[in-house]
């Protein structure tokens, strides 16, 4: 299976480009090829070992390759995915790093070409920082990835996909693609929202001023909004094109929030103890079991 004769990696930014190293690292290709649009972005992942030559296009990329990878935001893989099946010779293999997975199996599904085979895949690795200059090869080491095959993937190419993934150290889970973008709506895109309403909430504060707020924020406030500083674009992407799953999940805290304010509001020890204490217990779970990473 490994390794790949030809790997194409759309896409150089802290993803692509610690993909292109991960692969590397792994010796799972002979050739990495990347795809971008801005020619020095594309050169320096070539100076840090993460590709091994460009392509300004998909069309001259994927010729002879045998794996796919789109590291796009998501309105840019859903513009690829009709390119690559179009150039990508029988037998290639096409998946994808984003962070919703409905939109962009249907848009497979919709532009399939007998011979080629896609598998969604949404691997749980990131971080707050963006670019190529950021990448490491081990981002995706001890994450997990999530795979939403449907009814017309091919097991074999699902393999193909989930061993991949599994080489880069990752840990392999399969669901269908309308129960992922629920899961991750409340389990990674709501906590980026609330993280960057957290920091706009300091802004309407009438206790200080900005530089007051500064001075005293201390590593809690810190942590909780880490994940603020991701980039605009590909957040954008994913909270419009999660909207449904969103919208139920704004709603669902926001009843949470009510159900607090009330319990403070009335001095309800025992019900805000309760809650607080229930919370605690549930967030220990998720420090023995998971991503150990921080994926979006």
């Amino acid at each position: 299976m490994f390794p790949f004769q030809k790997v194409v990696i759309s896409g150089v930014g802290l993803l692509g480009a610690s993909l292109g190293l991960a692969i590397r690292s792994k010796k799972l290709a002979n050739q990495i090829i990347g795809v971008g649009r801005n020619e020095e972005r594309l050169q320096h992942a070539v100076n840090i070992g993460a590709l091994d030559s460009y392509e300004m296009t998909l069309k001259a990329a994927c010729r002879d390759a045998d794996f796919i990878v789109l590291c796009g935001p998501i309105s840019v893989i859903l513009s690829q995915i009709p390119a690559a099946f179009a150039s990508a010779p029988e037998g290639a293999i096409i998946t994808d790093v984003g962070s919703t997975k409905r939109s962009i199996v249907r848009k497979a599904t919709d532009t399939a070409r007998a011979g080629v085979h896609f598998v969604g895949s949404h691997p749980m690795a990131g971080s707050e920082k963006s670019g190529a200059e950021h990448a490491r090869a081990n981002l995706y080491e001890g994450a997990t990835v999530v795979l939403t095959p449907d009814l017309r993937t091919q097991d074999a190419a699902l393999d193909i996909v989930r061993s991949f993934w599994q080489a880069l150290g990752m840990t392999a889970v399969e669901m269908l693609p309308a129960r992922h973008d629920n899961l991750v709506a409340r389990l990674s895109h709501l906590p980026h929202l609330v993280a960057s309403a957290l920091v706009a909430q300091t802004e309407v504060n009438p206790a200080g001023t900005a530089e007051m707020m500064r001075a005293v924020a201390g590593p809690g406030f810190r942590d909780s909004t880490r994940i603020a500083m991701g980039s605009v674009d590909m957040w954008t992407d994913i909270l419009i094109d999660n909207r449904d799953a969103m919208l139920t999940a704004i709603d669902q805290i926001e009843d949470v929030l009510r159900d607090l304010r009330d319990s403070i509001d009335k001095k309800d020890r025992e019900s805000l103890g309760a809650f607080l204490d229930h919370a605690s217990k549930v967030r220990t779970q998720y420090n023995t079991t998971g991503n150990p990473g921080q994926g979006c």
